[in-house]
């Protein structure tokens, strides 16, 4: 993994990483404000100057990885409006129905992770 410039780390307001990233990087990105660290089957997690938040992954049946990161990145951007939990959940949420279909072409959208979420809740 190439270290980034550190002109470039300066130039960052948020960085979206996966978990092996974020340790080799761990210091290099320490000045930047909002950092998430993808965790896979264990969810995700997001650091910025308001705190720490987490959200645990979700049981789904895995059939290909391929996008789960890039639905994860594109509906945590969408979702930047709401509270770091929930975008953090419904970016989650995006990267899990992403693992359930075979090729980067199953992103969810937006109705999908509410229906996804909403199912989640009511099996609670």
């Amino acid at each position: 993994m190439q270290k980034l410039p550190g002109e470039l780390i300066g130039l960052l307001d948020g960085v979206i990483v996966n978990r092996d990233e974020a340790r080799a990087l761990a210091d290099a990105l320490a000045p930047v404000p909002h950092v998430v660290t993808t965790l896979g089957a264990d969810g995700a997690r997001a650091s910025g100057p308001d705190g720490e938040v987490s959200t645990p992954g979700f049981a789904v049946d895995v059939v290909d990885t391929t996008g789960a990161g890039d639905a994860f990145a594109g509906a945590f951007a969408a979702s930047w409006h709401l509270p770091a939990a929930e975008r953090l959940r419904r970016a989650d949420a995006a990267g899990a129905l992403t693992a359930t279909a075979p090729g980067a072409a199953a992103a969810p959208t937006a109705a999908d992770v509410d229906a996804f979420l909403a199912a989640q809740e009511t099996a609670r």
